[in-house]
């Protein structure tokens, strides 16, 4: 068996000793075997190349050992012994040794990725490594405490604390001098592009490490595979047509531009290894932080090309290219290259051409970047697979996995739901037991003992039946429970309502920081009107990951529900006497902002945006301009729709016109509502001038953007010749126009001669329309003579216009409903016009 012990020699060891003698050897000793142990299971699950490691370090008890928090390992890891054994030697007292947090912290970061969910981390792992970090600092190990930023960074992003995460990517550029910042430079991107635009580009320079004493010697070594676009319009790279760079950034980095304006975007030095891990990790930040709908590719894009202009690590630029290819995954042109990336980062991994140097150097920056197992990767390209519609090749590749809750979801797609029911029922009762089994024969293999299996594993697949068969689902799932010893946190996920918020508590005291659990916890506190506890339930959920648009929705109607409902009254009962209640109105604040965070996550959700629509528009939140802007957005996202929702809405169902009616009528008496101008003050005041243009500024791109060329109903006409009349007392004509159109889509403006009105009450109606014209005509008309008249124009136009529209309707209704008094009438407002 090949230990990688070259790889040690990066390792934070020897620069912390202290003391002497025996006991501090003794100390030693013990963190190079687990160091050693650590490595060459990471080497077997992760870099690669394979090891040809002894068979006694593997073995389902070690897998059933490694299980934490509730949450089962991956079965099939490779030598999970030796991270056992890594966990061994370094579980005694060191007292010699300060970099022993270090390690530890290391092997609990790997004991994460091999599990099934993250699990919280016990708090002596991570408080004793502040003092570490001033140590390195004071003894100007600027690399090791980079280093050591970096990797507490990258475990909470593991964990989805991606604040605290960011602080140290941040706090880690800065100790080891990293000048980073994002700005524009011009230049091309398209093969045809003749005109130069400003493009992103991320401007970075290393410091100086010529004379640093943690200064390492760089080692040559081969490189992933990195596919080429080759497409007929896309460059392969920008060109940049300018030296230098646009002299305002649009991100701030480390230091402001004038330090970097040396640069050239075309020719930038390269960069430490260390340096590149962290631009990777606040890469990783810009995809936390920024909202779902096309900024975060523009963002993350320059990071990553920045980063593989100048390869210096196997499994940097490894990363690197998996971050491209999932960037590329969304994208025509670029889809092909992204998926054919993916399967060639797939296929390095197992290749045992590489040498022990090679094996060394993968090993030495793969704590800093977000390099996922080979399981996780060929689960990566499976699920691209699917993406694209290759449902068999994904469920190959699950099934070679044995990620059963995949191959059933590939199943159910395939429309066999019998099939996957099969496959769970027999790895259950034995007949089933590997991949390679299922592969071979498809068949049953019976007349066999029923192996042994993890309890933990079981209870899961337990949990997978349960969601198979929903009128056995509570049986299953409460089996499940009971198989794990109460610790199977999915089993506790699954019940109704009471029973299951007793589960969901259990499951959390075992996984505290799974969202999914909390948000069921908190669906099913909704679902018994328990409005504090759902509160807490979704609060924590967008604690834990703040890009969850779901949870800020739900909280937001949590908020509504303890308000008593939009313009109604709080109904909530307190269980915390003690906590002083809030006001009705001041939970509707609190929802109008929990759905304005959500939408930053959900860009696309016209349902979110008519619950924000809503709130918005409640007489203790009032916010005019945000309900305007929602009710645009809800318009365009629906008629973008690729389902026939888009086509009815067309035909005006489904748009809430009282809504648009309302903004209508604050735009023409703006007294006569409030609106907040600060976050601390609520609804009350007076609008104010400037909020009072800006909204109609607002009304008027959305009716003419928006409303006006998708719609024509009678109401949206009659609302835009009210809005053009709020606008300017002077636009009478075109509020005219704007009637005749309103008349022309009504009921009797649509009438034929041919088909004339079927009915008394469809008569009434269309009667009723051409009042409303000639009355609106009536008051704008001698409006229209003055302003015309005075410019010299035929200011008598519109009553030739309104003759016109009833001399029509009544020859074209006279053959059968010239009897009818209100025809008479009509005939007399003829002979006055």
């Amino acid at each position: 068996m090949y230990f990688p012990l070259s790889a040690v020699r990066c390792a934070p060891v020897r620069a912390l000793e202290v003391g002497s003698g025996c006991l501090r050897d003794e100390e030693l000793g013990r963190l190079c075997l687990a160091i050693s142990a650590l490595y060459a299971f990471i080497q077997q699950n992760w870099t690669g190349p394979p090891l040809d490691i002894s068979s006694k370090y593997s073995g389902d008890e070690f897998i059933g050992q490694l299980a934490c928090g509730g949450e089962p390992a991956y079965h099939l890891v490779q030598s999970p012994g030796l991270l056992l054994l890594a966990q061994r030697y370094t579980s005694g007292s060191f007292n010699h040794l300060k970099s022993i947090d270090w390690w530890r912290l290391r092997i609990a970061t790997i004991h994460q990725l091999i599990l099934d969910s993250p699990v919280l981390l016990p708090t002596h792992l991570d408080s004793p490594l502040d003092s570490l970090s001033s140590l390195l600092i004071k003894a100007d190990q600027k690399d090791l405490a980079g280093r050591l930023m970096l990797e507490r960074g990258m475990i909470l992003h593991y964990l989805q604390s991606n604040k605290k995460a960011a602080e140290y990517f941040v706090e880690g550029a800065r100790v080891v001098g990293l000048e980073y910042e994002l700005t524009g430079a011009l230049g091309r991107r398209t093969k045809f592009q003749q005109v130069d635009h400003s493009q992103l580009v991320l401007l970075a320079q290393s410091r100086d490490r010529s004379s640093s004493p943690s200064k390492l010697s760089p080692i040559k070594m081969s490189m992933p595979e990195t596919l080429a676009l080759n497409d007929d319009t896309l460059l392969e790279h920008t060109i940049y047509t300018s030296s230098s760079p646009s002299p305002n950034n649009t991100n701030g980095g480390t230091l402001s531009s004038s330090k970097l304006s040396h640069i050239n975007p075309s020719s930038q030095p390269p960069l430490h290894p260390l340096d590149q891990s962290i631009l990777l990790s606040l890469c990783l930040n810009v995809r936390n932080s920024s909202p779902s709908h096309g900024l975060t590719s523009e963002q993350m894009s320059p990071y990553i090309s920045r980063i593989l202009s100048h390869p210096q690590n196997w499994s940097i630029h490894t990363t690197a290219l998996l971050l491209r290819s999932r960037l590329e995954s969304t994208r025509t042109r670029t889809v092909e290259r992204s998926t054919l990336q993916l399967q060639a980062l797939v296929e390095q991994i197992p290749a045992d051409d590489a040498s022990v140097a090679d094996a060394g150097e993968r090993l030495r920056w793969f704590w800093g970047v977000e390099m996922p197992s080979k399981w996780a990767l060929e689960k990566e390209l499976a699920e691209r697979y699917m993406s694209l519609g290759v449902v068999k090749s994904a469920l190959e590749i699950y099934e070679k996995l044995e990620m059963w809750e995949s191959v059933v979801g590939c199943w159910q797609s395939l429309e066999r739901p019998q099939k996957a029911i099969q496959i769970v029922r027999s790895l259950l009762d034995g007949s089933l037991e590997s991949a390679e089994q299922i592969q071979a024969s498809g068949k049953e293999l019976n007349g066999k003992e029923k192996k042994i299996m993890d309890p933990v594993r079981e209870a899961k697949l337990w949990c997978i039946l349960g969601d198979l068969e929903p009128p056995s689902a509570r049986t299953h799932y409460e089996h499940a429970w009971t198989l794990s010893g109460h610790r199977s946190a999915r089993a506790a996920r699954k019940d109704l309502y009471k029973k299951a918020i007793s589960y969901f508590t259990s499951s959390l005291t075992l996984s505290p920081l799974s969202p999914r659990t909390l948000f069921i916890l908190g669906v099913s506190q909704v679902r018994i009107e328990d409005w504090s506890g759902a509160r807490e339930s979704f609060s924590r959920v967008v604690g834990i990951d703040e890009d969850d648009s779901e949870g800020w929705s739900n909280l937001g109607s949590v908020y509504v529900r303890m308000a008593g409902g939009v313009g109604g009254e709080a109904s909530a009962e307190r269980e915390d006497e003690s906590e002083p209640e809030a006001e009705p109105e001041q939970y509707k604040l609190l929802a109008f902002r929990a759905l304005q965070q959500g939408l930053k996550h959900a860009y696309s959700n016209w349902r979110m945006w008519t619950n924000y629509l809503y709130i918005a528009l409640d007489p203790d939140v009032f916010a005019p301009l945000e309900a305007s802007r929602a009710f645009s957005r809800i318009v365009e996202e629906r008629l973008n729709s690729s389902s026939n929702a888009g086509e009815g809405l067309r035909e005006g169902g489904g748009v809430d016109w009282e809504v648009l009616e309302r903004l209508v009528e604050i735009e023409e008496n703006p007294n006569i509502v409030g609106d907040w101008e600060d976050e601390d003050k609520l609804g009350g005041m007076t609008m104010t001038k400037e909020i009072h243009q800006s909204l109609q500024k607002s009304l008027s791109t959305l009716f003419t953007s928006t409303l006006l060329p998708n719609f024509s109903t009678e109401l949206l006409y009659t609302l835009h010749a009210r809005h053009l009349l709020a606008l300017s007392p002077k636009r009478w004509g075109e509020a005219f126009d704007a009637h005749l159109q309103a008349y022309r889509a009504s009921p009797a403006g649509r009438i034929t001669a041919a088909e004339g009105i079927p009915d008394e009450e469809a008569w009434r109606e269309a009667v009723a329309s051409v009042d409303e014209f000639v009355q609106a005509a009536e008051e704008i008309g001698p409006h229209i003579e003055e302003t015309e008249g005075a410019e010299g124009g035929d200011g008598g136009k519109w009553r030739k216009s309104v003759k016109s529209v009833v001399k029509t309707f009544l020859g074209r209704t006279r053959k059968e409903w010239s009897e009818e008094r209100e025809f008479g009438r009509l005939e007399d407002v003829l002979a006055e016009l």
